[in-house]
């Protein structure tokens, strides 16, 4: 075991990729402060990495826990292990997020091949980069619990979500990524992966009204409307104009 102490507060991605630096290893987990490994873990990953070469990285089964450590709810994608080819898996992940980066073991050749974490997405780097991996690469899954991802107010995702729009920055990685993408089939329907992230934003924020936070929530509306403006049109506007005065008649 190493202990290495950066000189300076790098920020969450960059001390990931400075992880990846100082790594020697053929595979690599990166395992945050607050979550935990389950036992056996790294053993039953390496086994699928070295029986399939192709694979890029293979992720598994989830508990979300407390701050206490009390399992809240579990993150399962699939009853059974699969193989899954990488331009598959690349179109079920523009779907939306479902990999949990504690139980995500990556091939280190595809970071030194692909580069690393991308320091500009300081919400959805890790969904960046398992996109990217897809596009070159296999995935797997496996059923077994890997790890545990705690959930509470203090972790990096709470904390960012509840000071800004995390969706805006999810905005400019699918920007990104549809930069790079060479299918023409995916090309083509990338308006539908900029709707469902769109309409992600009238669930928070309808969330969010009824939870007593009109202000954020009118945040998320706009986001909306930046991210798919036929959102806004078809469903939103009534909904935006009730939470916007709503939050007047609060203010008053």
């Amino acid at each position: 075991i190493k202990a290495c102490k950066n000189k300076r507060n790098l920020g969450h991605v960059e001390n990931w990729n400075r992880c990846i630096e100082l790594s020697g290893g053929k595979y690599i987990v990166i395992l945050n402060s607050d979550d935990l490994l389950d036992s056996g873990s790294v053993e039953k990953q390496v086994r699928v990495m070295e029986s399939n070469p192709t694979v890029g990285f293979v992720h598994g089964s989830t508990h979300i826990i407390d701050k206490n450590g009390r399992r809240l709810s579990e993150s399962c994608i699939s009853p059974e292990d699969q193989i899954v080819a990488g331009a598959e898996k690349l179109n079920q992940l523009l779907e939306g997020n479902h990999v949990m980066m504690p139980s995500v073991m990556v091939r280190k050749e595809c970071y030194e091949n692909l580069g690393v974490f991308d320091n500009e997405l300081a919400f959805s780097a890790d969904w960046h980069m398992w996109l990217r991996i897809c596009m070159k690469y296999d995935a797997a899954y496996i059923t077994d619990f890997i790890a545990s991802y705690r959930a509470h107010g203090k972790t990096l995702s709470s904390s960012y979500d509840s000071q800004k729009i995390a969706a805006l920055d999810q905005y400019r990685m699918l920007n990104k990524i549809f930069g790079m993408i060479d299918s023409r089939s995916l090309a083509i329907s990338k308006n539908h992966f900029y709707f469902i992230l769109a309409r992600e934003q009238l669930v928070k924020s309808l969330a969010m009204t009824i939870n007593g936070n009109p202000p954020h929530a009118r945040k998320h509306v706009i986001a909306s409307i930046l991210i798919h403006n036929s959102v806004s049109l078809m469903v939103l506007f009534p909904f935006f104009l009730r939470s916007y005065f709503r939050g007047s008649e609060s203010a008053l």
